[in-house]
């Protein structure tokens, strides 16, 4: 395996995870949630940052352009919102969008997880140490958001999805 596929992998799954929080700013936003969107978008942004800084180093280290795959939609918006409006937007139907999109966010940030654990292993048996440190970077914050999104999937399980309760949430990582 050689490093530029690894990387080249990182980064296709990294435009995925941006694609992701995207889709769940815009979700969030149209259930009236600002306090999700707000943390949603700040993840965007996060993740954003991080993936030019891959390229950077990927660019710094190895001399070459990043080969990129193609990315997959994520599908965090179901397809059958489309035409609605907000005001058409039932109770149970927000608690249960919230529930998905966030299961949806854990399910990603474990497979995130996954995915740079194993990246960091195929550079450590390549021999591409100082490159397996960094993606071992990688992995350590997306372990952090992993177990935040974990205790806010908890957190809201325990409240029942009870919409008085979210709208009052602060949301911060």
């Amino acid at each position: 395996m050689k490093a530029s596929e690894v990387f080249g992998r990182i980064s296709t799954h990294m435009i995925e995870g941006m694609m992701l929080h995207d889709q769940m700013t815009d979700a969030f936003n149209f259930l009236t949630l600002p306090n999700f969107r707000e943390l949603q978008e700040r993840r965007y942004y996060e993740e954003s940052q991080s993936m030019r800084d891959l390229h950077v180093y990927f660019i710094s280290h190895y001399n070459m352009l990043m080969d990129e795959g193609r990315p997959e939609d994520p599908h965090a918006i179901p397809r059958n919102w489309m035409g609605y409006s907000r005001q058409q937007v039932t109770m149970e139907t927000k608690r249960k969008a919230i529930r998905d999109l966030i299961e949806h966010w854990v399910k990603w940030e474990t497979e995130t997880k996954h995915c740079y654990e194993k990246a960091c292993m195929e550079l450590m048996e390549c021999g591409e140490v100082a490159a397996a440190e960094y993606v071992k970077k990688l992995v350590m914050d997306v372990n952090e958001e992993l177990a935040y999104a974990q205790m806010l999937h908890i957190r809201l399980e325990g409240i029942g999805y009870d919409m008085s309760t979210i709208d009052q949430m602060k949301l911060e990582e």
